[in-house]
């Protein structure tokens, strides 16, 4: 068995003009579309916050499988997939190959992503139970 990998990489958060006008176009399409389940619920609001990505990569198929989202103050603001939220990156089918291609990814030790998920996963537990 190939151990997982991780990377990470850096992405612009939006402008707050940016963000309400992405939030007034999201809330006429979850008004329109009302009856389709969100795949983010908790976090879809925040994802464009989110400067810098971390992922768990499975080596089967290079897919993403867990994914973390730290704000421009490097503070873990999302974890997926995490309750009902099924996770941006790891819902599409876009191999690590792209992500060093386009993000300029980089490696990060499977210790670094896991102390960073157990962190989020203490701080916020799922109290639904």
């Amino acid at each position: 068995m190939t151990d997982f990998q991780y990377i990470k990489f850096t992405d612009t958060p939006s402008t707050p003009d940016v963000k309400k006008k992405n939030n007034r176009k999201a809330k006429i399409l979850k008004t329109i579309l009302f009856f389709i389940p969100e795949s983010n619920p908790e976090y879809d609001e925040i994802i464009c916050d989110v400067a810098e990505w971390q992922l768990e990569i499975d080596p089967t198929d290079n897919l993403p499988t867990r994914e973390i989202g730290k704000d421009i103050n490097g503070k873990i603001i999302l974890i997926m997939p995490w309750r009902d939220n099924y996770g941006y990156w790891t819902d599409n089918n876009i191999t690590i190959d792209y992500f060093k291609d386009h993000f300029k990814a980089t490696n990060i030790d499977k210790s670094e992503f896991d102390k960073n998920w157990d962190a989020f996963a203490k701080n916020n537990p799922d109290n639904t139970n």
